[in-house]
């Protein structure tokens, strides 16, 4: 199922207006003798225009809503995760990996999962997007082709003896169990915002085929923390004990009240090893 654009609303909305007119229209006629103000004021007019109009409001209630697509994730302040999947013919390619060391707080943990906590513009508002955190994955994704270290597909390609297409899904929260596809006529996937604890699946199958969640769905639930902030900074997501300017194979090294201490006694008896030399 397509999201409906923005043309599909106006249309729709268009549509309701002009009911409201033709109840307002049929209500007031037929002779009744009351002014123009009257009429206004009959509940035989009123009601059946509030009615439509209340149509209307809850129908772009609805369609806002749906998929959250107007949220964006703020600079140094919000935390996202949203699961992803690569679907190649007919399974999910192994996941991907940060290719350019999290420059911009959106990447992954070869987990299946996108963690969005942006440190600067690069990676929010409406930059958070598939295509940035391709650019940190190594992926490049148009509505036409997907290429990948693992995958490297574009329309048209066979998948067994059938043509494939590419096709995004998007599984609205951890609860959901099917997709809606994003009309590729309304959407540039690259330009695609994944709303916290959503699913996505970047696809390459034929058009009617039926793809299941990413198996990184189930792990929404509990993802693997992001314990450093921005490169050079104190820490934005950092915990207690972590110093972010110390890392050993790209985890952060725990900093303990115990090493502390031990450093410094070790420091202290240098320096006194020094003095008693010095003395002797």
């Amino acid at each position: 199922m397509a999201r409906m654009g923005k043309a599909s609303r106006s249309k729709k909305e268009a549509r309701a207006a002009a009911a409201a007119k033709s109840a307002v229209s049929h209500s007031s006629g037929g002779g009744s003798g009351k002014s123009g103000a009257s009429k206004l004021l009959d509940p035989a007019v009123l009601f059946p225009a509030a009615i439509v109009l209340l149509v209307v409001g809850l129908g772009g209630i609805a369609i806002a809503g749906r998929g959250r697509i107007s949220e964006a994730p703020l600079a140094r302040q919000d935390h996202w995760h949203a699961a992803y999947g690569v679907y190649d013919c007919n399974q999910y390619a192994p996941n991907l990996s940060d290719t350019r060391g999290d420059r911009l707080g959106m990447h992954t943990h070869n987990d299946g999962l996108i963690h969005i906590h942006p440190f600067d513009g690069g990676a929010s508002g409406e930059r958070a997007t598939i295509g940035t955190f391709g650019d940190e994955v190594g992926m490049d994704l148009s509505n036409t082709s997907i290429s990948t270290q693992f995958t490297d597909r574009s329309n048209g390609d066979m998948c067994g003896d059938e043509e494939g297409k590419v096709r995004l899904l998007v599984w609205e929260t951890r609860d959901s169990e099917e997709p809606i596809e994003i009309d590729p006529e309304e959407t540039d996937f690259a330009d695609y915002r994944p709303q916290d604890f959503e699913t996505v699946a970047l696809v390459f199958a034929p058009e009617d085929a039926e793809i299941p969640a990413p198996p990184s769905k189930n792990s929404l639930s509990q993802p693997i923390p992001d314990t450093l902030g921005a490169p050079g900074t104190d820490g934005l997501t950092g915990l207690d004990g972590l110093d972010p300017s110390v890392v050993v194979d790209g985890d952060p090294v725990t900093v303990t009240d115990t090493d502390a201490d031990a450093e410094s006694e070790a420091d202290d008896d240098a320096a006194d090893a020094d003095n008693s030399d010095e003395d002797g």
